[in-house]
């Protein structure tokens, strides 16, 4: 009997201590809940705020370039002279230096000979054509004036079975007009070359020394590269990316020098350049995998290494030239005379979006409509964002400021609940 009364003791002090700590772990737990909360959600609902920023489609590689300068070549061999300095600003006709040796003049005649001999051939050659195409032209202009007056006319009255046959006679007439004076201003076009190298060769011949005369405004450069020929090629076009790359290699790793005042030049070799800077072409070998998604008239951002950037636009796109890869052109408006460089490693830009940067897991559809969980006091609420571009697991959109915080990975059955 003492044994039961001493078992039922325990039993019931027990259960008063276990009661006792089920009531301080209740006042714990009440006292202590909104922290428990606060770090639950913490730990499985991610809240924080997008930054300002960008992201951007590039594409990089070693690119080459043509125009916007103009090799000047020693027309004689002799001692040169310069007569401007690096840096200086020539306009069209400006002397750049002069050459002196005693066999100048004869050799400047000999020229001078030979160009008025070309000029007089091509007038001879082309005398008959030219006044048989003034004459057809005139008569063509004539009967275009005619067709033009008639159209108008049936025109005016209302003749509808008429009108077509009449548009056609006048686009007849039109483009023989057009093939008429094309022709003539080809041929007027050659002549006019002709003569002004003749003009050219005169005005040297009548100076004691052979000059050189500035062929475009600019700004003149005494440093040529080794490479001069290789880089003005008329095919540089054509050739594929493996020939290209090749190419800015070598270009860039040229070997640069300048003519000096004294200095003994052979006839053709290169004494200098005159930078205008303007329509310069560029052409960007890149892998096909890696050619950014654009079409010809696109306009792209090009940027140097050090950061410097210029405008450009494509102007074509050439794939599988050799099969995996593809070559990028086109055009550059100005480039300044401090930045002009026959080659150089660029990447092009072609795509750049400013706004606010977010993870991509922070966005979600809902309704037919893209947007983001923002958090307004303690609960998650749906707004309708633009997503401007994704590129890898980040998204720049527009909609919401870098101040709103947002549920960094969104789910739809969080809209509504509370997040924090």
């Amino acid at each position: 009997m003492k044994r039961r009364r001493k078992s039922g003791q325990k039993q019931r002090k027990y259960a008063s201590r276990f009661a006792a700590l089920v009531i301080v772990a209740s006042l714990g737990l009440l006292l202590f809940w909104p922290y428990i909360r606060t770090g639950f959600l913490k730990a499985f609902i991610p809240v924080g705020r997008g930054t300002p920023g960008f992201l951007e489609e590039r594409t990089a590689g070693d690119a080459l370039f043509t125009g916007g300068d103009t090799l000047l070549r020693a027309p004689i061999g002799g001692t040169i002279k310069f007569l401007v300095k690096d840096g200086d600003t020539v306009r069209v006709g400006d002397v750049i230096a002069e050459i002196g040796d005693k066999d100048a003049i004869s050799a400047v005649q000999e020229s001078l000979a030979l160009a008025r001999d070309n000029l007089e051939k091509f007038e001879e050659g082309t005398q008959g054509e030219f006044s048989r195409l003034a004459r057809e032209t005139q008569a063509a202009y004539e009967s275009a004036v005619r067709s033009f007056f008639e159209l108008q006319r049936v025109f005016a009255c209302g003749d509808v079975r008429s009108l077509p046959e009449k548009e056609r006679a006048f686009l007849t007439e039109t483009n023989v007009l057009s093939d008429k004076r094309s022709r003539l201003m080809a041929i007027e076009n050659e002549r006019a070359r002709l003569k002004g190298e003749v003009e050219l060769l005169e005005k040297i011949a009548s100076q004691s020394a052979v000059r050189v005369l500035a062929p475009v405004a600019g700004t003149f450069s005494s440093t040529v590269t080794d490479v001069e020929d290789k880089v003005r090629a008329n095919d540089i076009s054509q050739k594929d990316a493996s020939e290209l790359m090749v190419l800015a290699q070598k270009v860039r790793g040229s070997r640069t020098f300048s003519i000096q005042d004294g200095q003994k030049v052979k006839q053709g070799d290169p004494i200098g350049r005159i930078i205008s800077g303007e329509k310069v072409s560029f052409f960007l070998p890149v892998k096909t995998e890696e050619r950014p998604d654009i079409g010809l008239g696109k306009r792209i951002l090009i940027e140097y290494e050090d950061g410097f950037t210029l405008n450009g636009v494509v102007t074509g796109i050439r794939d599988g030239k050799p099969p995996g890869y593809s070559v990028l052109s086109g055009e550059i408006q100005y480039v300044p005379v401090d930045r002009y460089t026959y080659a150089a490693r660029i990447s092009l830009i072609s795509k750049r979006f400013n706004g606010i940067l977010v993870p991509v897991e922070s966005i979600l559809e809902k309704d037919g409509q893209t947007g983001v969980l923002v958090v307004q006091k303690t609960y998650a609420r749906f707004v309708p964002v633009e997503v401007l571009m994704v590129k890898g697991d980040r998204a720049v959109i527009k909609g919401i400021s870098e101040t709103d915080e947002i549920v960094l990975k969104a789910a739809k059955f969080l809209e509504g609940r509370r997040v924090r």
